[in-house]
């Protein structure tokens, strides 16, 4: 039935298209025999795009680590397949910034789904088992149904907008069954389908926010894929909140992140951390394509104004910050220093009911005394003592450790203006005249008590700062992690080969070390995908990887640098030890059986080898030379390893 719908919202021609570009990529990347130089040389026909897929591949970059400049060079990064989503994403998005539908905010759409990009790229990072870049576009289109719908039936889904403003999405899509025949998520689906989107993105997509459980799809791969979304929509939802939000709409979103929180297992300032870097995301993205991209709330924002929801009022509410004063000081620490002082009990009595901590001494007491054993907020010092002038207690006072953080009260006579300008000059705060009323004491008392309360909130904001910092910088790396390892097969990824190859390219140019490359793909690996299904194909995969991988030597990489497609850097060997490599290396996948649910069996590949030469100018030239020698690999049949003339290798006996 889905079908039939679709064909007909089709022949409409108003469905959201990518642009020429875009399109063009898609189909190129959908050929078996399509290199990197056939897309970059496409790419070149839309500047725009090619930034933005420079920009992605550049995402989470380390210090160190070579940025990408040219199409090519992305390309090689992010893989075929996500340079393929990821030119869908993007021209989607430019070439679909305005419509039909007047009641349809098309910029604020994208700026949503970017959020929910942005949220899903750092979540992903953090869980690592689905890479960064495709989580992005994977967040990027989820939306797209709604924009389709409103774009074919642009007057019939305004009144779908109005029914549903306000409530949940799957009333959304009761609505739109209702009203246009079929709702968003289906649509996005099968328009996601037909672009030849992988399936479990496309499944994904067509249950997340439905009511069914991710875990109750049958791909687990999918059901990753689907809780990614739930998780990266209900941040979204935060993301882009309202600055005037109803306390009882903060309340479903304070739910909805405590339930990601408490699924990516963290406490709140590890929580914190990932907001952020989710926050930074969406802002850098916006910033890219022109879109409003900024959060005008924050995570307790949104948790004060539920706790309002619920008419709980602390305050922590009325301070509208998010520090706590359970452990902030509320007594202070008072050390009277003269026999006058020592004999006051008023003012003893007065400072102990107000909840200080009063110690007395007739002299200054030396360092090692219990009175400065920790440091006193507040010293009263009267002039007269009995050893030294009080401006020279003072003076004790402030060349001791913590010191200098205390507030000193000069007391002095009447009329001995001469007394109170060397006790400023020796380091005291204030001058109190005597006599003096033990109330004001207490009054000043307290506002030295504000300040040592400010002073801890400082630092209560500078040590909290801090560990924040720490922990975005620990999940950025561990972002950046994500990104050198394939979460597929658990070797390492594109982006680490590029990385690789380019280090022992430069070193091998220099001559300090022979190199040999070997680029070698699955035989058949199609059939298999197609005949025994996705879960097969990815056990497959799996099997392979580690065989490649036990096959190399130590200090060589093994990287998964497409579908089925494997790169071995081999630094230090030259043509002859690259050719025994791959002849070891295609006789140990040869000979391992796979054994999974379904499928029991011997795959074979077909390997390329080059040993890096003056003719190879750059890596480029390098990746060239590669791919002439698997496609001559995989033409004169399986199982086939080719070296550097270009001809096959003749398979050994057995």
């Amino acid at each position: 039935m889905l079908d039939k719908q679709f064909e007909a919202l089709r022949q409409t021609g108003k469905l959201p298209t990518p642009t020429p570009v875009g399109l063009e990529v898609m189909r190129a990347t959908q050929r078996e025999d399509v290199s990197l130089e056939d897309v970059a040389a496409i790419l070149k026909g839309d500047a725009m795009l090619t930034q933005r897929l420079v920009e992605l591949a550049n995402i989470g970059s380390a210090e160190g680590r070579n940025e990408v400049t040219t199409a090519h060079a992305a390309a090689m990064r992010l893989g075929l397949k996500s340079v393929r989503t990821i030119s869908l994403g993007f021209s989607l998005l430019a070439n679909n910034r305005k419509g039909p539908c007047e009641t349809f905010d098309y910029d604020a759409f994208w700026s949503h789904s970017l959020a929910v990009a942005a949220a899903a790229q750092t979540i992903a990072g953090l869980r690592r088992d689905l890479a960064p870049t495709e989580a992005f576009t994977c967040g990027l289109l989820q939306g797209l149904g709604r924009l389709a719908l409103a774009n074919v039936h642009p007057v019939a889904y305004q009144g779908v907008l109005e029914r549903a403003r306000g409530r949940s999405d799957a009333r959304l899509a009761e609505i739109e069954t209702k009203i246009c025949g079929v709702h968003h998520r289906e649509l996005a689906a099968a328009m996601l389908q037909d672009w030849r989107v992988p399936a479990r993105f496309c499944a994904a997509i067509a249950h997340v926010n439905s009511g069914v459980a991710p875990e109750d799809l049958r791909n687990p791969s999918s059901a990753r894929v689907a809780r990614m979304l739930e998780d990266a929509l209900d941040m979204a939802r935060a993301l882009t909140a309202d600055i005037d939000s109803s306390p009882e709409l903060c309340r479903r979103l304070r739910d909805d992140l405590q339930r990601v929180q408490s699924r990516l297992e963290l406490d709140d300032l590890g929580f914190r951390a990932v907001w952020d870097l989710a926050v930074e995301s969406w802002r850098a993205w916006g910033q890219v394509v022109n879109l409003r991209a900024t959060a005008v709330l924050g995570v307790n924002d949104i948790r004060r104004r539920a706790r309002k929801a619920l008419g709980v009022l602390d305050d922590e509410d009325m301070r509208g910050d998010e520090y706590s004063d359970t452990n902030r000081t509320s007594g202070l620490r008072i050390l009277l220093v003269g026999a006058e002082l020592t004999r006051d009990a008023r003012l003893s009595e007065a400072l102990t009911e107000d909840g200080h901590v009063v110690t007395a001494r007739t002299a200054m007491p030396p360092a090692g005394d219990a009175a400065l054993a920790e440091m006193p907020h507040v010293v009263l010092v009267d002039w007269t003592l009995s050893e030294s002038s009080g401006a020279q207690a003072v003076r004790v006072l402030r060349g001791m450790d913590g010191g200098t953080h205390a507030h000193c009260v000069m007391v002095v006579p009447r009329d001995k203006d001469a007394h109170q300008l060397e006790a400023f000059e020796a380091g005291a705060g204030e001058c109190l005249v005597r006599p003096f009323d033990a109330r004001v004491v207490v009054a000043r008392v307290r506002a030295a008590l504000r300040v040592v309360q400010l002073e801890e909130r400082v630092e209560d904001l500078q040590a909290t700062r801090e560990a924040q910092i720490g922990r975005i910088a620990l999940l950025s790396r561990n972002v950046e992690l994500a990104g050198a390892t394939d979460a597929l097969t658990g070797i390492h990824s594109r982006a680490f080969a590029a990385d690789r190859l380019r280090s022992a390219f430069e070193l091998s140019r220099e001559g300090t070390t022979p190199l040999s490359v070997l680029l070698l793909d699955i035989d058949g690996f199609g059939r298999i995908d197609e005949m025994h299904g996705r879960a097969t194909g990815d056990a497959v995969l799996r099997a392979t990887a580690r065989v490649v991988a036990g096959a190399l030597r130590k200090g060589d990489a093994a990287c998964r640098v497409g579908a089925d497609e494997f790169l071995a850097i081999c630094p230090g060997a030259d043509a002859a030890a690259g050719a025994e490599i791959a002849e070891r290396l295609r006789a140990a996948v040869r000979d391992n059986k796979v054994r999974c649910t379904g499928f029991e069996g011997c795959v074979t590949v077909s390997i390329g080898v080059v040993q890096v030469e003056d003719a190879h100018a750059n890596v480029d030239a390098l990746w060239n030379d590669l791919d002439r020698r698997l496609r001559a690999a995989r033409t004169a049949g399986t199982d086939r390893v080719v070296l550097g003339d270009g001809t096959p290798r003749l398979r050994s006996a057995g």
